[in-house]
């Protein structure tokens, strides 16, 4: 009598018993490192914007660039496009993890017309952009005749601590003084849906003085803040978010 070569049901089940396992094994493996390919992605393009912040300021007398605010005049353009000419690429603006609500959302809104510009998963230091004179700014509210203006880089006393530019959260640009907890540490899949992250639970975050930084979103709070923002100051935070601090 001759004897088949084939696998007998048991031997059959115990392979693919075994694939199983090692699918179970390695696919949060590979999760992790497609995870971490995108945190790298985004942290090269935050390095590019930041870099491009950098050079438009030292092209600047070190003013860094400005957020065209100033009542309901458009009295120039705003940051995203006064650094495109050091940028020069349109795909470093979109985060790989960013959620569509995020990316789909305007870069940079002026008061009176919207202004809408290329979309973006990033996030601008608000305070940078336009200081002001006593009075805080109200973001999407007028601006009751003040007249803002962008700080200089010698201004921030702090550039290793302080933030610029991050992964966005609920708004195109983040301020120490309005809902932190939507417009910094979280970032937004709707209107009224924040998670933390993009990444992990973390941002990437670039640093007044050009370095970066991957931070946990629960970190995400500084020394600097006002009872506004809704999330408490804490005095041992390393961070600043206002940047003339």
């Amino acid at each position: 009598m001759s004897r088949s070569g084939g696998f007998s049901l048991i031997e059959l089940l115990v392979v693919i018993g075994i694939i199983a396992l090692l699918a179970a094994i390695l696919f949060p493996v590979f999760s992790k490192v497609r995870e971490k390919s995108r945190q790298a992605t985004c942290g090269s393009n935050l390095r590019q914007i930041t870099l491009g912040v950098l050079q438009y300021v030292q092209d600047s007398d070190e003013c860094l660039p400005f957020l065209a605010y100033n009542d309901h005049n458009h009295l120039g353009d705003d940051w995203q496009t006064t650094t495109m000419p050091y940028t020069k690429s349109v795909g470093i603006w979109q985060c790989p993890d960013a959620s569509a609500y995020v990316t789909s959302d305007a870069f940079c809104r002026s008061f009176g017309a919207p202004f809408l510009l290329q979309p973006s998963g990033y996030a601008y230091n608000e305070t940078a952009a336009a200081q002001t004179t006593p009075g805080q700014i109200d973001a999407d509210g007028p601006t009751n005749g003040k007249t803002f203006a962008p700080a200089t880089l010698g201004k921030c006393e702090h550039p290793a601590q302080t933030f610029l530019v991050m992964d966005k959260g609920a708004g195109a640009v983040f301020s120490p003084w309005v809902q932190w907890q939507m417009r910094a540490q979280s970032t937004a899949l709707s209107e009224d849906n924040y998670v933390a992250g993009p990444h992990t639970d973390g941002k990437n975050v670039a640093f007044a003085d050009g370095h970066l930084k991957y931070v946990k979103t629960a970190a995400i709070v500084t020394q600097d803040q006002i009872a506004a923002s809704g999330v408490s100051p804490v005095a041992t935070s390393p961070y600043y978010s206002y940047f003339t601090n």
